[in-house]
């Protein structure tokens, strides 16, 4: 990633210090995220749009997606397991 070697960054040791650690905990959440989906929301997604409908009275809202063609079908697939 580059933007611990941006130089504006690294002119200060304590802020170097810190975008290191948010990037490696952006990395560690994007791994987990890919390992529990399959799906690598930075490099397999291009486009995507979620709708979300709120039903009075209903338990949880109602989702409509639309995007590629296997994220929308592991979405599909992870939303009936529960």
């Amino acid at each position: 990633m580059a933007l611990p070697n941006e130089p504006s960054i690294k002119q200060s040791p304590d802020l170097a210090k810190l975008v290191r650690e948010v990037v490696t905990q952006a990395e560690g959440a994007r791994t987990m995220a890919k390992g529990m989906t399959g799906i690598d929301f930075t490099t397999d997604i291009s486009s995507a749009t979620v709708f979300v409908q709120y039903v009075a009275g209903a338990r949880e809202p109602q989702f409509v997606a639309s995007g590629p063609r296997q994220v929308v079908r592991i979405v599909a697939r992870l939303d009936s397991r529960r």
